[in-house]
């Protein structure tokens, strides 16, 4: 027994576990720019502690430091990146919103976003083809959450969504912060050059409130 605590005591010391265990929390709750540093503060102090240990005659020990020390910080992240509820998307696709209609064609989708932001929680995008305008889409009713209301989209039209963030407000922990709203869009439209013409939200607006008008 005194030889296993002998061991450890030459393995490990409580500054490895406090500068590990500080490491990782700092690169899980931090926002990107801290965990890069965290996880370069990490490698260089295991590095360090590592060539002591070797230059003391002990390389084995300096192995199984490395190795344990790796997997505090890991397991530290990791535990983060795992705990779903936390994530700012999950909340966002929680959030309730109240749908004009039961069914809507992705035009009217597009000027509902653009022109009345009362019903979504959030700034949302809409991209895809002026072909796929009349596309209808349909829910079992109009209180639904975000996520509903995207699952819908995706399950009736060649949309997907993307929530926008800065990347120096992503946490492990937490997330994008989702500063730049929800895109959905036919994932073809993305990148030009397009292979087809993009709805214009602006001329449907101008001929829509024309006909509403003239009624």
């Amino acid at each position: 027994m005194n030889a296993v605590i002998r061991m450890l005591r030459k393995t490990f010391s409580i500054s490895d576990v406090l500068v590990s265990a500080a490491c990782g929390i700092v690169a899980a709750v931090g926002f990107i720019p801290f965990s890069f540093i965290a996880l370069i503060v990490f490698v260089i102090a295991s590095f360090r502690r590592g060539r002591a240990r070797i230059r003391s005659g002990r390389p084995q020990f300096a192995t199984a430091n490395c190795l344990s020390s790796t997997l505090l910080f890991g397991g530290i992240v990791a535990a983060a990146a795992a705990y779903r509820p936390s994530k700012i998307e999950e909340q966002l696709l929680l959030r309730k919103l109240t749908l004009p209609a039961t069914k809507m064609t992705l035009a009217e989708l597009s000027y509902t976003a653009t022109y009345d932001r009362q019903v979504f929680p959030m700034t949302i995008s809409f991209c895809f083809a002026d072909d796929d305008k009349e596309t209808l889409i349909k829910w079992q009713r109009q209180d639904v959450t975000l996520g509903e209301f995207l699952d819908a989209i995706e399950s009736h039209s060649v949309l997907r969504r993307r929530f926008m963030h800065c990347g120096n407000g992503y946490t492990i922990l937490g997330g994008g912060d989702c500063s730049f709203g929800l895109y959905v869009r036919d994932p073809k439209l993305a990148v030009p050059p397009f292979p087809r013409t993009r709805f214009d939200v602006e001329s449907y607006a101008a001929i829509r409130n024309r006909q509403i008008t003239a009624r």
